[in-house]
């Protein structure tokens, strides 16, 4: 039998790093200037697809192992975040709200979502 404080310490541990990396993309979309030289084609692009590849997984693993909270919350974050990003951007001096990075927000979150569906999908079929 499972320890009862380890069921109810996961969810936790899921949802508190949920929103610690929600809080760093916060404050790095405001700072004023993005610190990374960009030294190959569409780099930008590339380094939102990965900063939410990383938050797809964090939210996916939030919505499969947490509970009912964790759920609504990882949900409501994957639809929204990437754009409310965007659109907080567009009040950032020497920033701006593009398309194209949400875009490239939703696509690395979504990658993350379908890829680790379908590893824990196989996963569960070995073990049975």
């Amino acid at each position: 039998m499972k320890n009862s404080k380890t069921i109810v310490r996961v969810p936790l541990f899921l949802f508190s790093m949920a929103m610690l990396y929600l809080v760093l993309i916060f404050v790095g979309s405001s700072l004023s200037t993005v610190p990374i030289p960009q030294s190959i084609p569409y780099q930008d692009k590339l380094e939102h697809f990965a900063e939410y590849f990383v938050l797809g997984i964090i939210l996916f693993l939030n919505y499969k192992l947490g509970r009912r909270v964790n759920k609504v919350v990882s949900a409501i974050v994957l639809l929204f975040w990437p754009a409310l990003d965007e659109f907080h951007q567009a009040f950032v001096p020497m920033r701006d709200a593009s398309v194209f990075d949400a875009m490239a927000d939703y696509a690395g979150m979504f990658t993350a979502v379908l890829l680790f569906h379908f590893l824990f999908k196989n996963s569960k079929k070995e073990v049975k």
